[in-house]
């Protein structure tokens, strides 16, 4: 918030350009009063301060919504008196979490839950139940937030925190700095130890002894960090952070509090993507991680770093009272109310106040006559913080208060035990509100009670009956077990294309299945003419990876269709080529082959398609680049897909293995474009399907999508993005919408021969909505 000390003395300065808000449209007008009766106790100066006061307001809005109870209408603020026997702080604070969370599922409760009832101008009535997002919990620390989320939890009631805490300081960021010092240093066996018994990874302390007695298995780990440290190195720390994750999705969400624990790897991932902007290598990011978790532990907190919601679901909000300023909520409740505003030792050096000119003042050694203004102060700025806290509701207020450890100088000690005529700064300078006892507490709270009209009403602290809300448990029955008990299901996991090849084509096709490789007998045997012969570029996944990368950014605009090679493209190609391990020497050949890969990129995007013309002539708008994609998969069985897929004349002609595919389908399409209402699928191929041109012709466009599968692999894609443009699409008609397949191998297109080098299908949209009712259907156990 702003500086309230600068304010006064703006104040002062300007004493005739004052303005101030008259009217309060968020709290209903019996709300406003009792805060009124709350904060107008202590007549003089309620918030300590010279210049603040307490100003009465009015209800912007009419009286019309009241919560209610079964038949009974709640007051706007309900105060609960401690148990008498609850006078040292831990127990104190255990009762009123517990009231509090007790007081919410009744009000959830399904059977009879609390209702919101609204009366219009003319008499007409409406009503509705109290949902989980109607409520907020507000807290005086993160970590009572997290103790609040757990007890709501443990009665059946979904809730969210909202933090100001940095990720930087949670679990999960001390996990995946251990993971990724492991990777960078991948031959250091303690730290893949350590490693691998963070929760992310998910290995066992049985598992890593198990696997410490047998030498094959340990090597298998060693090499999986040493994959992992080449992946980051050439791909960045996404490629190896993103797939950890979502591997141990299902196990995590397991946990009572998954979903956080979720959320905060994902925003994990999402800040070391950026650091790598600031750093260089992989041993670089880790020292920014290293300095960004320490100024984190400082208390130095970026507005990237805060954590986020684990869900934006209609859940209870629990949120601290300084989180909250500027927020709203129908009903709230202020479980440590009473020890609000005593946080720190404010009577001890070094002092912090502000003179009597408004001046900031900082006493280090401690002087004495210093102690009473620090501690003035700090008081004062907890019974802002308590003002704001009550002005949060729109209906309703739920609090508790008594004698216990700990209150006696608090911000409601404040307003409800100093007497009127008692001079705030003498007050506050011996620092307590004097001995407070149950009766004098209890008492103070039913004068209160009476003043404010029945705004405010005193009731008993609820208490657990033994009944949680939660369904009861079905009745014993003596019958026998049954002999035909239902199968397990099969573990929830992540699918991909490549995954699905390698459980259902035979080896010898796998072996030719990567994107780049060319497959056994793709090259024909057939002479090639000097003029016919293509470029030798280099080949492997590397090289694919590289065009793909010049390919995502290329712009027509700076890759003109002919002319001599520019400095952009030579030095875009270039750096490609290096990022994804090519070794080249400065010399003429390297020269030669990178001006090839230039033109390489220029056909693929001036040459014709089909009903499609050039890539440069569709506007960038209508390309959706890398389009990530993840479905569901209900649990279908891979055998199934298959023979639906043989039925229409796809997939392997011999297929075997068999999975359970429940989980989710991942991966991503190369290019997505839109041509008029029509969206179609691009695939980039730089296979070597043979040494000339002719060799691209169409007929053996289609040998080579057969011994790779790549049919299976846009089939994939095609459901993919009719899920897609299901969900987004109103009046979605695939029949108009959902477009063609071209698989672009790049090595043969050319402008002079439109179409070679293409590969072109439409998938019969039947099958598309088979495999879809298939592949969404559940598991039989």
């Amino acid at each position: 918030g702003g500086d309230v000390f600068a304010y006064l003395q703006a104040a002062r300065h300007r004493a005739g350009a004052r303005y101030g808000l008259d009217r309060n449209f968020r709290s209903t007008p019996a709300l406003i009063r009792a805060v009124e009766t709350l904060f107008r106790a202590p007549e003089s100066q309620a918030f300590l301060v010279e210049g603040i006061e307490y100003q009465t307001v009015q209800a912007g809005k009419p009286a019309g919504r009241t919560l209610h109870i079964g038949q009974q209408a709640l007051a706007p603020i309900t105060c609960w008196p401690l148990p008498t026997d609850c006078s040292k702080k831990p127990e104190a604070e255990a009762a009123c979490q517990a009231g509090c969370v007790e007081q919410i599922r009744r009000m959830l409760q399904p059977d009879e839950p609390a209702r919101i009832r609204r009366v219009d101008a003319d008499g007409t009535a409406e009503e509705r139940p109290v949902r989980p997002r109607d409520i907020a919990v507000l807290v005086n620390k993160n970590d009572q937030a997290a103790e609040v989320q757990r007890a709501l939890s443990r009665v059946g009631i979904p809730a969210v925190c909202v933090h100001q805490q940095s990720v930087l300081t949670t679990d999960e960021a001390e996990e995946l700095r251990r993971i990724l010092r492991a990777m960078h240093a991948a031959t250091d066996e303690a730290l893949i130890r350590g490693a691998l018994l963070t929760q992310l990874m998910g290995v066992t302390l049985d598992s890593l002894t198990s696997a410490d007695q047998d030498e094959n298995v340990w090597q298998a780990r060693i090499d999986t960090f040493q994959r992992a440290q080449q992946t980051w190195r050439e791909r960045g720390v996404l490629a190896v952070v993103q797939p950890l994750v979502q591997d141990a999705a299902p196990r995590l969400l397991g946990f009572e509090d998954g979903e956080r624990r979720l959320s905060n790897y994902l925003q994990l991932a999402e800040l070391l993507a950026s650091g790598e902007a600031e750093s260089f290598g992989t041993g670089g990011l880790l020292t920014w991680l290293q300095n960004g978790m320490q100024r984190a532990a400082d208390g130095e907190t970026a507005d990237a770093e805060q954590l986020r919601l684990e869900s934006d679901e209609a859940l209870v909000r629990i949120v601290t009272v300084h989180k909250s300023k500027g927020l709203e909520y129908p009903i709230v409740f202020m479980p440590f109310a009473p020890w609000l505003g005593t946080f720190g030792h404010p009577d001890k050096p070094p002092f912090r106040f502000h003179d009597e000119a408004g001046e900031s003042v900082f006493d280090p050694l401690g002087d004495d006559a210093n102690a009473a203004a620090s501690v003035r102060e700090a008081r004062a700025e907890g019974i802002r913080l308590l003002y704001v806290a009550m002005t949060r509701a729109e209906l309703a207020v739920f609090f508790p208060w008594g004698a216990c450890n700990g209150v006696a100088n608090s911000a409601l000690a404040s307003l409800l035990h100093r007497a009127d005529d008692v001079d705030p700064t003498g007050w506050w300078a011996s620092n307590s509100a004097g001995p407070l006892d149950h009766a004098a507490t209890n008492a103070r709270l039913d004068a209160l009670s009476a003043e404010s009209g029945g705004c405010i009403e005193v009731a008993a602290l609820p208490v657990t009956q033994g009944n949680t809300g939660r369904a009861p448990a079905p009745p014993a029955t003596t019958a026998g077990a049954r002999t035909d008990l239902p199968g397990p299901y099969h573990p929830w996991s992540m699918f991909s294309f490549t995954g699905l090849l390698r459980t259902a084509a035979p080896a010898p096709a796998l072996a030719g299945a990567a994107d780049e490789l060319p497959a056994a007998g793709d090259a024909p045997d057939n002479p090639v003419r000097s003029s016919d012969r293509l470029p030798d570029l280099p080949g492997g996944t590397g090289f694919g990876s590289a065009i793909h990368a010049v390919l995502e950014t290329a712009r027509p605009t700076d890759w003109p269709a002919d002319g001599a090679v520019t400095d952009f493209e030579y030095a875009q190609t270039a750096e490609c080529l290096r990022q994804y391990g090519l070794v080249l020497p400065d010399d003429a050949h390297t020269r030669r082959m990178i001006e090839h890969c230039v033109q390489l990129v220029r056909r693929t995007l001036h040459s014709p398609i089909p009903t499609l013309g050039p890539l440069a002539a569709i506007p960038p708008e209508r390309q959706r680049v890398e389009m990530e994609f993840m479905f569901r998969l209900g649990g279908s069985d891979l055998k199934a897909l298959l023979s639906l897929l043989r039925a229409h004349g796809y997939g392997p002609e011999h297929p075997q293995g068999s999975a359970t595919l429940r989980g989710l389908m991942h991966g991503f399409i190369d290019l997505v474009v839109q041509q008029n209402e029509c969206f179609h699928v691009i695939d980039y191929k730089t296979n070597r399907i043979g040494p000339g041109a002719n060799d691209y012709a169409a007929a053996n466009l289609q040998q080579a999508m057969r011994s790779h599968h790549y049919d299976l692999q846009y089939l994939i894609y095609q459901l993919a993005l009719h899920r897609h443009l299901r969900q987004r699409l109103p009046a979605y008609d695939p029949t108009r919408q959902l477009g063609d397949v071209f698989y672009l191998f790049l090595r043969g297109m050319s402008e002079d021969q439109p179409g070679h080098g293409i590969f072109h299908d439409k998938p019969p949209l039947e099958l598309i909505e088979q495999m879809d009712q298939l592949l969404d259907a559940r598991e039989t156990p």
